[in-house]
Protein backbone atom coordinates (compact mmCIF):
# COMPACT_ATOMS: atom_id res chain seq x y z
CA UNK A 1 0.00 0.00 0.00
CA UNK A 2 1.49 3.62 -1.09
CA UNK A 3 0.41 6.52 1.30
CA UNK A 4 1.02 9.87 0.92
CA UNK A 5 2.50 12.50 3.57
CA UNK A 6 -0.84 12.90 5.27
CA UNK A 7 -1.02 9.28 5.74
CA UNK A 8 -3.99 8.49 3.40
CA UNK A 9 -3.98 6.03 0.72
CA UNK A 10 -2.81 7.26 -2.78
CA UNK A 11 -5.36 6.39 -5.42
CA UNK A 12 -4.09 5.49 -9.06
CA UNK A 13 -5.78 6.93 -12.24
CA UNK A 14 -5.85 4.71 -15.15
CA UNK A 15 -4.14 6.12 -18.22
CA UNK A 16 -6.89 6.53 -20.34
CA UNK A 17 -9.22 8.82 -18.22
CA UNK A 18 -6.18 11.52 -18.91
CA UNK A 19 -7.29 11.25 -22.43
CA UNK A 20 -9.99 13.64 -22.58
CA UNK A 21 -7.41 16.50 -20.93
CA UNK A 22 -4.39 15.97 -23.03
CA UNK A 23 -6.57 16.26 -26.10
CA UNK A 24 -7.70 19.79 -24.07
CA UNK A 25 -3.81 20.48 -24.19
CA UNK A 26 -3.37 19.57 -27.26
CA UNK A 27 -6.02 21.95 -28.40
CA UNK A 28 -4.25 24.58 -26.64
CA UNK A 29 -0.95 23.38 -28.59
CA UNK A 30 -3.19 24.53 -31.50
CA UNK A 31 -4.05 28.03 -30.66
CA UNK A 32 -0.85 29.36 -29.84
CA UNK A 33 0.48 27.73 -32.98
CA UNK A 34 -1.98 29.57 -34.90
CA UNK A 35 -0.72 32.89 -33.71
CA UNK A 36 2.88 31.67 -35.28
CA UNK A 37 2.09 30.99 -38.54
CA UNK A 38 -0.58 34.26 -38.63
CA UNK A 39 2.53 36.21 -37.40
CA UNK A 40 4.24 34.94 -40.78
CA UNK A 41 1.45 35.76 -43.13
CA UNK A 42 0.05 32.20 -43.08
CA UNK A 43 -3.61 33.16 -42.29
CA UNK A 44 -4.38 29.95 -43.85
CA UNK A 45 -3.18 27.54 -41.54
CA UNK A 46 -3.93 29.92 -39.03
CA UNK A 47 -7.17 29.24 -39.34
CA UNK A 48 -7.29 25.61 -40.07
CA UNK A 49 -5.51 25.56 -36.67
CA UNK A 50 -8.47 27.31 -34.82
CA UNK A 51 -10.82 24.86 -36.47
CA UNK A 52 -9.17 22.20 -35.20
CA UNK A 53 -9.29 23.15 -32.25
CA UNK A 54 -12.81 23.78 -32.29
CA UNK A 55 -13.96 20.62 -33.04
CA UNK A 56 -11.40 18.85 -30.27
CA UNK A 57 -13.13 21.18 -28.01
CA UNK A 58 -16.54 19.76 -29.06
CA UNK A 59 -15.09 15.83 -28.26
CA UNK A 60 -12.94 16.31 -25.11
CA UNK A 61 -16.20 16.81 -22.92
CA UNK A 62 -17.96 14.05 -24.88
CA UNK A 63 -15.22 11.85 -24.71
CA UNK A 64 -14.64 12.40 -20.84
CA UNK A 65 -17.95 11.69 -19.82
CA UNK A 66 -17.79 8.02 -22.50
CA UNK A 67 -14.60 7.46 -20.00
CA UNK A 68 -16.16 8.45 -16.29
CA UNK A 69 -13.25 10.65 -16.31
CA UNK A 70 -15.34 14.08 -15.62
CA UNK A 71 -13.86 16.25 -13.28
CA UNK A 72 -13.90 19.58 -12.20
CA UNK A 73 -10.28 20.12 -12.84
CA UNK A 74 -11.20 19.33 -16.63
CA UNK A 75 -13.95 21.95 -16.80
CA UNK A 76 -11.68 24.63 -15.39
CA UNK A 77 -8.58 23.09 -18.07
CA UNK A 78 -11.27 23.24 -20.30
CA UNK A 79 -12.04 27.13 -19.91
CA UNK A 80 -8.61 28.04 -19.77
CA UNK A 81 -8.07 26.72 -23.07
CA UNK A 82 -11.05 28.09 -24.35
CA UNK A 83 -9.84 31.62 -24.02
CA UNK A 84 -6.91 30.65 -24.81
CA UNK A 85 -7.99 28.77 -28.45
CA UNK A 86 -10.89 31.07 -29.33
CA UNK A 87 -10.57 34.39 -27.77
CA UNK A 88 -6.46 35.45 -27.96
CA UNK A 89 -5.87 33.37 -30.66
CA UNK A 90 -8.61 34.22 -33.24
CA UNK A 91 -8.32 37.73 -31.89
CA UNK A 92 -4.67 38.39 -32.67
CA UNK A 93 -4.77 36.46 -36.22
CA UNK A 94 -7.80 39.04 -37.11
CA UNK A 95 -5.62 42.00 -35.58
CA UNK A 96 -2.31 40.96 -38.17
CA UNK A 97 -5.13 40.53 -41.29
CA UNK A 98 -6.84 43.59 -41.10
CA UNK A 99 -7.21 45.78 -37.55
CA UNK A 100 -3.80 46.62 -37.18
CA UNK A 101 -4.10 49.21 -40.25
CA UNK A 102 -6.70 51.22 -38.09
CA UNK A 103 -5.83 53.24 -34.92
CA UNK A 104 -8.33 51.37 -32.43
CA UNK A 105 -7.79 47.99 -33.78
CA UNK A 106 -6.05 46.92 -30.79
CA UNK A 107 -9.00 48.24 -28.39
CA UNK A 108 -11.46 46.22 -30.64
CA UNK A 109 -8.63 42.88 -30.10
CA UNK A 110 -9.18 43.83 -26.27
CA UNK A 111 -12.92 44.05 -26.27
CA UNK A 112 -13.02 40.99 -27.88
CA UNK A 113 -11.21 38.94 -25.35
CA UNK A 114 -12.54 40.58 -22.49
CA UNK A 115 -16.08 39.78 -23.37
CA UNK A 116 -14.94 36.14 -24.19
CA UNK A 117 -13.48 35.88 -20.55
CA UNK A 118 -16.88 37.14 -18.98
CA UNK A 119 -18.86 34.73 -21.39
CA UNK A 120 -17.09 31.92 -20.33
CA UNK A 121 -17.29 32.89 -16.34
CA UNK A 122 -20.53 33.48 -17.07
CA UNK A 123 -21.08 29.88 -18.07
CA UNK A 124 -18.69 28.15 -15.50
CA UNK A 125 -20.75 30.20 -12.89
CA UNK A 126 -24.41 28.93 -14.57
CA UNK A 127 -23.04 25.70 -14.47
CA UNK A 128 -22.35 25.44 -11.10
CA UNK A 129 -25.92 26.78 -9.86
CA UNK A 130 -27.75 24.23 -11.93
CA UNK A 131 -25.53 21.67 -10.15
CA UNK A 132 -26.68 23.25 -5.93
CA UNK A 133 -30.33 23.81 -7.27
CA UNK A 134 -32.76 21.63 -5.62
CA UNK A 135 -36.45 21.96 -4.67
CA UNK A 136 -37.16 22.78 -1.29
CA UNK A 137 -39.93 21.13 0.70
CA UNK A 138 -43.26 23.49 1.08
CA UNK A 139 -46.60 22.93 1.05
CA UNK A 140 -47.59 26.26 -0.14
CA UNK A 141 -49.28 26.20 -3.74
CA UNK A 142 -47.88 29.05 -4.59
CA UNK A 143 -44.32 28.20 -4.26
CA UNK A 144 -44.88 24.89 -5.36
CA UNK A 145 -45.82 26.55 -8.46
CA UNK A 146 -43.25 28.80 -8.73
CA UNK A 147 -41.07 25.84 -7.50
CA UNK A 148 -42.13 23.74 -10.46
CA UNK A 149 -41.99 26.82 -12.93
CA UNK A 150 -38.73 27.01 -12.45
CA UNK A 151 -37.78 23.59 -12.65
CA UNK A 152 -39.55 23.59 -15.87
CA UNK A 153 -38.04 26.37 -17.60
CA UNK A 154 -34.63 25.04 -16.54
CA UNK A 155 -35.30 21.42 -17.99
CA UNK A 156 -36.25 24.02 -21.04
CA UNK A 157 -33.04 26.21 -20.91
CA UNK A 158 -30.29 23.20 -20.83
CA UNK A 159 -30.96 22.91 -24.24
CA UNK A 160 -29.98 26.40 -24.83
CA UNK A 161 -26.94 28.71 -24.30
CA UNK A 162 -27.14 32.34 -23.11
CA UNK A 163 -25.39 34.27 -24.85
CA UNK A 164 -23.15 33.14 -28.05
CA UNK A 165 -20.46 30.30 -27.24
CA UNK A 166 -16.97 31.49 -27.41
CA UNK A 167 -16.02 28.74 -30.08
CA UNK A 168 -18.88 29.94 -32.53
CA UNK A 169 -17.54 33.42 -31.69
CA UNK A 170 -14.12 32.34 -32.73
CA UNK A 171 -14.98 31.00 -36.56
CA UNK A 172 -17.93 33.42 -37.13
CA UNK A 173 -14.73 35.93 -36.33
CA UNK A 174 -12.79 34.52 -39.05
CA UNK A 175 -15.46 34.22 -41.62
CA UNK A 176 -14.99 37.36 -43.57
CA UNK A 177 -10.65 36.48 -43.85
CA UNK A 178 -11.86 33.00 -44.46
CA UNK A 179 -14.35 34.42 -47.75
CA UNK A 180 -11.32 36.01 -49.28
CA UNK A 181 -9.69 32.69 -49.06
CA UNK A 182 -11.33 31.71 -52.45
CA UNK A 183 -15.02 32.95 -52.84
CA UNK A 184 -13.97 36.83 -52.51
CA UNK A 185 -10.28 36.51 -53.71
CA UNK A 186 -10.51 40.09 -55.83
CA UNK A 187 -12.16 41.89 -52.77
CA UNK A 188 -10.91 42.82 -49.27
CA UNK A 189 -12.97 44.17 -46.68
CA UNK A 190 -12.32 47.11 -44.85
CA UNK A 191 -10.85 47.66 -41.86
CA UNK A 192 -13.27 49.78 -40.02
CA UNK A 193 -16.31 46.78 -41.06
CA UNK A 194 -13.74 44.05 -39.66
CA UNK A 195 -14.12 46.43 -36.14
CA UNK A 196 -17.38 47.04 -36.44
CA UNK A 197 -18.44 43.66 -36.82
CA UNK A 198 -15.97 41.77 -33.98
CA UNK A 199 -17.72 44.50 -31.67
CA UNK A 200 -20.85 42.85 -32.68
CA UNK A 201 -19.63 39.47 -32.11
CA UNK A 202 -18.00 40.24 -28.70
CA UNK A 203 -21.65 41.78 -27.48
CA UNK A 204 -23.11 38.74 -28.84
CA UNK A 205 -21.24 37.03 -26.30
CA UNK A 206 -22.18 38.70 -23.09
CA UNK A 207 -25.49 39.06 -24.25
CA UNK A 208 -28.62 37.34 -22.92
CA UNK A 209 -28.87 36.01 -26.60
CA UNK A 210 -30.60 32.10 -26.29
CA UNK A 211 -28.39 29.93 -28.60
CA UNK A 212 -29.81 26.17 -29.13
CA UNK A 213 -26.59 23.67 -28.19
CA UNK A 214 -29.24 20.29 -28.46
CA UNK A 215 -27.03 18.90 -25.94
CA UNK A 216 -30.15 17.14 -24.09
CA UNK A 217 -32.01 16.68 -27.61
CA UNK A 218 -33.75 12.92 -27.92
CA UNK A 219 -33.84 11.64 -31.34
CA UNK A 220 -35.77 8.71 -32.94
CA UNK A 221 -33.73 5.70 -32.96
CA UNK A 222 -34.79 6.18 -36.72
CA UNK A 223 -33.55 9.16 -37.49
CA UNK A 224 -29.73 8.15 -36.06
CA UNK A 225 -28.47 7.15 -39.71
CA UNK A 226 -29.50 9.62 -41.36
CA UNK A 227 -27.87 12.46 -38.48
CA UNK A 228 -25.08 10.05 -38.69
CA UNK A 229 -24.74 10.39 -42.40
CA UNK A 230 -25.46 14.46 -42.48
CA UNK A 231 -22.59 15.02 -39.96
CA UNK A 232 -20.35 12.81 -42.05
CA UNK A 233 -21.10 14.75 -45.02
CA UNK A 234 -20.57 18.17 -43.29
CA UNK A 235 -17.16 17.24 -41.66
CA UNK A 236 -16.05 15.49 -45.13
CA UNK A 237 -17.11 18.99 -46.87
CA UNK A 238 -15.36 20.92 -44.43
CA UNK A 239 -12.02 19.20 -45.00
CA UNK A 240 -12.39 18.88 -48.89
CA UNK A 241 -13.75 22.25 -49.53
CA UNK A 242 -13.19 24.32 -46.66
CA UNK A 243 -13.09 27.69 -47.51
CA UNK A 244 -16.35 27.17 -48.72
CA UNK A 245 -18.45 25.15 -46.17
CA UNK A 246 -17.38 27.02 -43.48
CA UNK A 247 -18.62 30.52 -44.47
CA UNK A 248 -21.87 28.49 -45.79
CA UNK A 249 -22.30 27.00 -42.90
CA UNK A 250 -21.73 30.26 -40.43
CA UNK A 251 -24.81 31.46 -42.42
CA UNK A 252 -27.22 28.69 -41.87
CA UNK A 253 -25.97 29.11 -37.72
CA UNK A 254 -26.67 33.19 -37.89
CA UNK A 255 -30.33 32.06 -39.50
CA UNK A 256 -30.70 30.02 -36.94
CA UNK A 257 -30.03 31.81 -33.92
CA UNK A 258 -32.98 34.09 -34.79
CA UNK A 259 -35.25 31.56 -35.66
CA UNK A 260 -34.09 29.89 -31.67
CA UNK A 261 -34.53 33.02 -30.05
CA UNK A 262 -38.23 33.23 -31.59
CA UNK A 263 -38.85 29.39 -30.44
CA UNK A 264 -37.15 30.11 -27.05
CA UNK A 265 -39.70 32.87 -26.46
CA UNK A 266 -42.35 31.40 -26.93
CA UNK A 267 -41.83 28.25 -25.22
CA UNK A 268 -41.44 30.54 -22.00
CA UNK A 269 -44.49 31.80 -22.19
CA UNK A 270 -46.42 28.27 -23.12
CA UNK A 271 -44.60 27.45 -20.03
CA UNK A 272 -45.90 30.40 -17.80
CA UNK A 273 -49.37 29.99 -19.20
CA UNK A 274 -49.70 26.21 -17.95
CA UNK A 275 -48.05 27.34 -14.81
CA UNK A 276 -50.25 29.92 -14.23
CA UNK A 277 -53.81 28.10 -15.40
CA UNK A 278 -52.10 25.35 -13.00
CA UNK A 279 -52.03 27.52 -9.92
CA UNK A 280 -55.70 29.23 -10.66
CA UNK A 281 -56.92 25.86 -10.93
CA UNK A 282 -55.02 24.31 -7.52
CA UNK A 283 -56.20 27.65 -5.64
CA UNK A 284 -60.16 26.42 -6.61
CA UNK A 285 -59.56 23.97 -5.29
CA UNK A 286 -58.18 24.64 -2.38
CA UNK A 287 -60.97 27.42 -2.13
CA UNK A 288 -63.58 24.87 -2.51
CA UNK A 289 -62.20 22.57 0.34
CA UNK A 290 -61.84 25.83 2.95
CA UNK A 291 -65.53 26.61 2.70
CA UNK A 292 -66.55 23.13 2.71
CA UNK A 293 -64.31 22.48 5.98
CA UNK A 294 -66.16 25.84 7.27
CA UNK A 295 -69.60 24.43 6.29
CA UNK A 296 -68.87 21.14 8.15
CA UNK A 297 -66.73 22.92 11.62
CA UNK A 298 -70.36 25.25 11.59
CA UNK A 299 -72.62 22.25 11.46
CA UNK A 300 -71.04 19.97 14.06
CA UNK A 301 -70.66 23.14 16.20
CA UNK A 302 -74.39 23.98 15.78
CA UNK A 303 -75.46 19.78 16.55
CA UNK A 304 -72.78 19.95 19.66
CA UNK A 305 -74.41 23.47 21.06
CA UNK A 306 -77.68 22.84 20.34
CA UNK A 307 -79.99 23.22 23.23
CA UNK A 308 -82.13 20.15 24.66
CA UNK A 309 -85.68 20.30 24.56
CA UNK A 310 -87.64 20.19 28.20
CA UNK A 311 -90.64 18.19 28.37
Amino acid sequence: MIMNKYGKKRKFVHLYKLLPNMLTLFAICLGITSIRYALIGKFEIATILVVFAVFLDSIDGRVARFLGSSSDFGAHLDSFADIINFGVSPAIIIYLWSLSSILFGWGVVLIYVICGTLRLARFNVINIEYKEHSLNDTHSIQNLNNEAYKMMVAKHQRNFFIGLPIPAAAVLMLVPMISTFKIFTKHSFSPIFIAMYTILISLMMISSIPIFGGKYVKISPRLVPFIVAVIWFILGAIVIFPWFTIPILSIIYVCLIFICCIYYRVKLKNLQKTINHSASYDKTEEMISNVNHKLSNKKSSYHNNKPEHKK
